[in-house]
């Protein structure tokens, strides 16, 4: 009969199904349940295959057979003739086993005895084709002990090898001799035969537990907990199985894993578990659940030399084992082919030297050694060239990577020293699994090898609530959860947790290896708490066990909790350690409950990997503790909830036990160390709940908003409302807003028939692009053509011809060239300065007559990236080598890193490939075709900025040119000189401060960043395959987990930050005048410390009567100020070092100027700086404190004037790029203003706007003279924003509700059905990317629209 589990209230009941593994069906019949319903993916099937290796087994059943049984694997092994012990009779592996009453002998058809008990036959074995025997023992399968070869058996039984576990086929049974025949079925996936045997018993289909979900009329948590009885009820205030998937509503994932190329290596194929695979958040839609799953390599790809370097010591190490695998299988793939196949590497996985020049063919070299007995000399790996210095790994990677994948599993094995054998080889003396050449084996694969690069990075995978649960001050919280894990014993360092979480603490229960340990996450610590007695101190560390309170603290570690967060805050240093959070992990043997390893009250044995609810139950209430729980059986049918600790709290600290009572649920995956990582991890996640010991809806606030009156057409935003990310207290400070928001009522009045939308739509938490903004694109008028060629070092790039003089007349269109005689021909007609030899130009058209040039490259070229098929990552250095500042020959700049220009000092690689899959050997001299594009294409805006602190918000959809192999790089920058087109001057974008000559822009005295690809991808030849951005996303981005915003146009979400502020440099004694030499008449002040970094003025310098030549500042850029007050006077030359300190000139007297503002000393003077940042939100550190991502973060600074205001964003671009979504955001106390850029460029450049004509179809003006959102705050405690400004058409969004309003009516609508707690609300969530708009549309025939106005009331919980 079925049993009825009651464990909550008010809730949808729930299956419950015991779940026992599926085989993955390789023979091609469908995965059935005993009722022949199609079970599980093929990928689930791998999952759950090994769950239970000891305990549980089902059949493969064919298409055409009946369905079935079950069966379960019994612990032990039966023999009568041996009072039941496990016995190995041969080495064909007989035993004797049981089926429920029914002795069966299983017997190999390799000469086995056909062993008899005289009994029948189970009938239900007529209709199994295949059966797989799963085994305990936590190895992989490799040929060890192979039936199939004549391997002689140890003679010591534990001693034989039994792998996790194989397929058999049943070849025949004797129901005359009641006898089974067996043999291994070599087609399936382990590829394996071994004849090692457990018993098995047929075990009943599966019973069917409904959950009844029900609380008592008096709360239990109350009286537990808190100790106080209460006549109210349990109040569920939040349920959820997920039935049909993920619901992006109520949860959020991502996961992190930094390393993932070559694709192949990371996706190895273990012959029991299938495919690696980094962590991933998958459904499990037939289960009604939702999972982590993680099963990364074990080793990182080694990468190994390139660019000429030598190969690492670590490299070595790794050439070193695949050379041992080699070995092997040249040892064995005679006599025993099938074992050296299956467990060693075959040809196909080269060792070569390092003489790059020759073919992968010319450059193996052999695996041979120079004795077996002397480990150190197994191999001849070296850093010398002509020894072992790379892998190949022949034409199929994937079966290489896969063969290392089995070689790995075999070498643990021999390094761990006790279970790895090897079959006799002909012409041994002695059989060779018992020589010492096995020990010399041993040592060299510990001392000597490593399967691969660093087992040591950080991998997880994150599934939370999107919303935190309201703490109800005297109530107690409960949390609930429907679990199935898997974790591999074998290491510690691999974590899965699930629990309650914030920013600032958690209440976790984890499984680490062997260990179940439940995990308390604070910023506050038990044991050290502010303002707390030592007494106190020492007494709670007495209450929790303890000896004393340092005992207490050794246990409370100050760690780095493994999130991806903002705004962390390190604590202070303890027992010489940093950390954000106190974390105090108590194992199980230390709980005060029940600790389920069948010695507590309840009898009963935790399974992790059968379905498990838990509960964690707690209060705040100032410092209460919290309470864990399991859900077990309790005998006749029965389940209870039984405690297993109480985290006592009450009454022992100084302060508030946490510092944010508002949780959210969390399942947490974690793999940093993966050396030891033989099995995935998963983590499922089936029903959850949370509940209330009664309650109310707390403190409830209003905030209603009223837009003005707003013209619309077709979806026109009209409001939106998007949670604050943070909430200031009065103190100013920004505390994480965990508030939750449900708009409660609108109210509506038109002029014309309306339909209003009430929308989610995705965009960013600063609350932009969720509409439609232009942009800017490029294509390849700015750039030219020219024939090129490498030098042999592949560190110069030079013109075909190297210099050679042409005539005018062979002159192309866009080259650049260098007058090397005039002659007759009009050098100004077709695009030169003037006609002087010398002179350098870009030719606007040919010339005639019999002057003669050179292709030269340009000052102009510098840092241009070439776009060639086959050359990638390459940027032209320009290295003039004459007198008219041209150069035939230029530099090989590489990118280095983020944000900024090229760099020298790295060459090309000897091969690349092209698009088209051929080979390009750029050090011979071939000739290639190229592009030639710089940062010719800039367009500036001429609406300003009129704030000190902005954000240039835009959408990169990371513009690739040329077969996508190439980076489109584009600059973003601030000038404070005002842009304009000039009309006398071919309508070239110039740009005008008022004092000097208007110029084009000068990107080396102006703030700015690049973005680009900072890198080029190798294949696994070590050939340059494309430029490529490595690691946690693109440089700009605000957080790379956020989405694309929806609809055309779009790009991941990025940001640029500036900031005006005032940098004080500190003098050292007085400011004197300069009476002699250039600077005479200028004020020489000497600085504490570096001084200022002034913007020189091209190189221009002056002349000090001392011999120094110092370089004057470019004019009238910095002003001088003091304690926030402008001289009006600029410094005259940039910071210079002279007698061991740092000087530099103004053009006035400081001191006077100061005293006539009312400042009488001098201690310090003021410069304004123009900052431009990164706006990139996840700061997270390493488990030793060091910052991750700082190769995503960037800062530039310039020095400017003190009314430096206003300031004009540029963008310059490259060939083929594309920027999308452009606005910029004025940040002030007051609120922010959001305006659409106006963007000026030439009509003679190839810049052209980006957005859809159609996206504007029905919307009133143009573009970019719509304003986009600007979202503020109505008071300082509200927690959301709202956007009543808002002209730009809206992205794609998800529809929630809509209703219509007649023509000059006024309608209120009541939301209460839409949003409230138990339904639809406005939370921060992970990411808060989704605002609520209100969207207004004309209805009905011939209705052009007309004007709306709305008000909106938000209740706030």
């Amino acid at each position: 009969m079925a049993k009825q589990i009651k464990i909550g209230f008010d809730k949808v009941p729930s299956p419950v199904t015991k779940q026992y593994p599926q085989l993955k069906d390789i023979f091609g019949a469908d995965l059935i349940d005993a009722a022949g319903n199609p079970l599980r993916t093929a990928e689930d099937a791998v999952l759950g295959i090994f769950t239970q290796a000891e305990q549980s087994l089902s059949s493969h059943v064919n298409n055409s057979a009946a369905p079935a049984p079950y069966f379960e694997v019994l612990s032990e092994y039966e023999d009568t003739a041996t009072g039941g012990q496990s016995v190995v009779n041969t080495i064909d592996g007989t035993f004797k086993a049981v089926n429920g009453d029914t002795f069966i002998t299983f017997v190999t058809e390799l000469g086995g005895t056909a062993w008899s008990s005289g009994k029948t036959v189970n009938q239900a074995l007529l209709n199994i084709k295949y059966i797989f025997i799963p085994n305990s023992v936590n190895y992989y399968p490799t040929l060890d002990n192979p039936i199939d070869q004549n391997v002689v058996a140890p003679a010591d039984p534990s001693n034989v090898y039994e792998p996790q576990g194989y397929f058999y086929e049943i070849t025949g049974i004797d129901t005359t001799n009641n006898t089974v025949s067996i043999t291994p079925n070599f087609k399936n996936p382990t590829g394996n035969g071994f004849v090692a045997y457990k018993a098995l018993k047929r075990f009943p289909k599966s019973e069917t537990v409904p959950v009844e979900e029900q609380f008592p009329g008096e709360s239990e948590v109350s009286s537990s907990l808190l100790g106080i009885p209460r006549a109210e009820e349990q109040l569920s205030l939040f349920s959820d199985v997920a039935v049909y998937g993920l619901d992006e509503d109520n949860w959020n994932y991502y996961t992190f894993n930094p390393a993932s190329t070559p694709s192949q290596w990371y996706r190895k194929e273990n012959p029991i578990f299938g495919r690696r695979s980094a962590p991933r958040f998958e459904e499990a839609s037939e289960e009604q659940g939702l999972y982590l799953y993680s099963y990364p390599s074990q080793y990182n790809f080694p990468g190994g030399p390139s660019g000429g370097n030598p190969a690492t010591s670590e490299f070595r190490e790794y050439m070193s084992f695949v050379a041992f695998g080699k070995y092997l299988y040249d040892l064995y793939k005679v006599q025993y082919p099938l074992f050296a196949e299956r467990n060693f590497l075959d040809e196909n996985i080269k060792i070569l030297n390092g003489v790059t020049a020759d073919t992968v063919e010319n450059r193996e070299i052999s695996s041979t050694y120079s004795t077996e007995t002397d480990p150190a000399q197994m191999t001849n790996v070296s850093g010398d060239t002509a020894a072992a210095y790379d892998v190949d790994y022949g034409d199929d990677p994937q079966d290489s990577f896969d063969q290392i994948e089995r070689w790995t599993a075999f070498w643990q094995r021999i390094k761990d020293g006790n279970t790895a054998m090897f079959p006799q080889v002909a012409g041994q003396a002695v059989p060779f699994g018992a020589s010492s050449l096995v020990q010399s084996f041993r040592k060299f694969t510990q001392e000597l090898t490593v399967a691969g690069g660093s087992s040591r990075t950080e991998r997880f995978g994150v599934l939370e609530s999107q919303r935190s649960f309201r703490y109800q001050p005297g109530r107690v919280s409960g949390f609930t959860y429907g679990v199935r894990l898997k974790t591999d014993l074998r290491s510690e360092d691999n974590i899965i947790e699930f629990g309650t979480s914030n920013d600032t603490d958690e209440y976790m229960i984890q499984v680490r290896g062997t260990k179940l340990n439940i995990v308390r996450r604070s910023v506050i610590s038990l044991f050290e708490s502010p303002g707390n007695a030592t007494q106190f101190n020492h007494t709670q560390a007495l209450r929790m066990g303890y000896a004393d309170v340092e005992e207490a603290i050794e246990a409370e570690e100050l760690v780095f909790p493994v999130r991806l967060k903002n705004d962390e805050i390190v604590q202070p240093e303890r027992n010489g350690k940093t950390g954000t959070h106190y974390e105090l992990a108590i194992e199980r043997e230390n709980w005060n409950g029940d600790r389920l390893d069948g010695t507590g009250p309840s009898g009963y044995t935790l399974t992790y990997e059968e379905v498990t609810m838990y509960k964690i139950e707690f209060s705040w209430y100032g410092a209460i503790g919290a309470k864990f729980y399991a859900y077990v059986p309790s005998g006749n049918g029965e389940a209870r909830w039984v405690l297993m600790h109480t985290l006592v709290i009450e009454n022992g600290l100084g302060e508030p036990c946490l510092r944010n009572p508002d949780f959210k649920f969390k399942y947490f995956i974690y793999s940093p160390e993966t050396s030891q990582l033989e099995q995935p991890l998963y983590l499922y996640k089936y029903g959850s709940s949370y509940y209330i010991d009664g309650g109310d809806e707390g403190t409830i606030r209003l905030t209603s908003v009223s837009g003005d009156t707003k013209e619309f057409t077709k979806r026109s935003p009209i409001m939106g409302i998007i949670p604050k990310e943070k909430i200031a207290n009065s103190d100013g400070i920004a505390l994480t807003n965990f508030k939750k928001s449900y708009p409660n009522q609108i109210s509506v009045t038109t002029d014309a028939d309306v339909r209003i939308d009430i929308e989610e739509v995705n965009g960013s938490p600063d609350g932009h692009h969720h509409y439609f903004a232009p942009g800017l694109q490029t294509d390849t008028t700015s750039s030219y053509t020219a024939d090129l060629k490498f030098d042999v070092n592949g560190n110069s790039i030079e013109f075909d011809g190297n210099g050679a003089t042409i005539n005018a007349t062979s002159i192309v269109v866009g080259r650049p060239y260098v007058i090397v005689s005039a002659g007759d021909t009009d050098f100004v007609s077709i695009g030169a300065a003037d006609d002087s030899d010398g002179t350098t130009f870009y030719a606007t058209g040919v010339g005639v007559g019999t002057g003669t040039v050179s292709p030269a490259f340009l000052q102009t070229d510098d840092g241009a990236h070439v776009i060639a098929d086959g050359v990638y990552g390459c940027y032209l250095g320009f290295n003039p080598n004459n007198a008219g500042g041209s150069a035939f020959v230029a530099d090989l700049k590489r990118k280095s890193g983020s944000f900024g220009p090229p760099t020298l000092g790295s060459e090309i690689e000897d091969r690349t490939i092209k698009s088209n899959g051929d080979i390009f050997e750029p050090k011979t001299g071939t000739v290639f075709n190229a592009r030639i594009t710089n940062f010719n294409d800039v367009a500036a805006s001429s609406v300003p900025i009129n704030s000190t602190k902005f954000k240039i918000h835009f959408l990169n959809p990371r513009p690739l040119d040329l077969n996508g192999r190439h980076s489109a790089d584009f600059m973003i920058g601030v000038t404070q000189k005002e842009p304009f087109l000039d009309t006398n001057d071919n309508d070239k974008l110039k740009f005008d401060d008022g004092v000097t000559t208007p110029e084009e822009i000068d990107f080396n005295s102006t703030p700015n960043a690049i973005w680009s690809n900072s890198g080029v991808r190798l294949d696994l030849k070590k050939r340059e395959l494309t430029e490529w951005e490595p690691g946690f996303g693109d440089q700009f981005l605000i957080d790379p987990r956020l989405p694309r915003p929806q609809g055309d146009n779009s790009g991941g979400i990025s940001a640029v930050t500036g900031e005006i502020t005032l940098v004080d440099f500190r003098v050292a004694g007085s400011i004197v005048e300069e009476t002699t030499g250039d600077f005479a008449g200028d004020f020489l002040i000497t600085f504490e410390g570096t001084g200022p970094n002034i913007t020189p003025d091209d190189g221009n310098t002056g002349a000090l009567d001392s011999g120094l030549s110092v370089t004057r500042a470019l004019a009238n850029a910095v002003e001088v100020g003091v304690q926030g007050e402008a001289l009006g006077i600029y410094y005259t030359s940039i910071a210079f070092s002279n007698a061991g300190s740092v000087h530099a000139y103004v053009g006035g007297d400081v001191a006077t100027l100061a005293a006539a503002k009312g400042i009488s000393t001098v201690t310090a003077v003021q410069s304004a700086q123009l900052k431009l940042t990164d706006d990139f939100k996840v700061r997270s550190y390493n488990s030793d404190g060091t910052e991750k991502f700082t190769g995503l973060q960037f800062e530039t600074t310039r020095l400017v004037n003190f009314n430096v205001l206003p300031l004009y964003p540029y963008i310059a671009m490259m060939d083929n790029c594309t920027i999308n979504n452009i606005v910029v955001e004025e940040l002030s106390p007051a609120g922010n203003f959001t305006k659409t850029p106006i963007w000026l460029y030439s009509p003679n450049s190839g810049i052209s706007p980006t957005v859809n004509p159609t996206l504007l179809s029905g919307v009133s003006g143009q573009s970019d003279q719509l304003l986009p959102s600007s979202f503020n705050e109505e008071d300082r405690l509200s927690a959301v924003k709202f956007d009543v400004a808002c002209q730009q058409p809206l992205r794609p969004g998800v529809m929630i509700n809509s209703f219509f309003v007649g023509a000059n009516q006024t309608v209120k609508v009541d939301l209460d059905n839409i949003f409230r707690q138990d339904r639809k609300g406005l939370t921060r969530g992970l990411l808060n990317n989704k605002a609520i708009y209100l969207s207004a549309s004309a209805v009905g025939p011939g209705n052009a629209g007309g004007d709306v106005e709305l008000a909106v009331t938000v209740k706030e919980q």
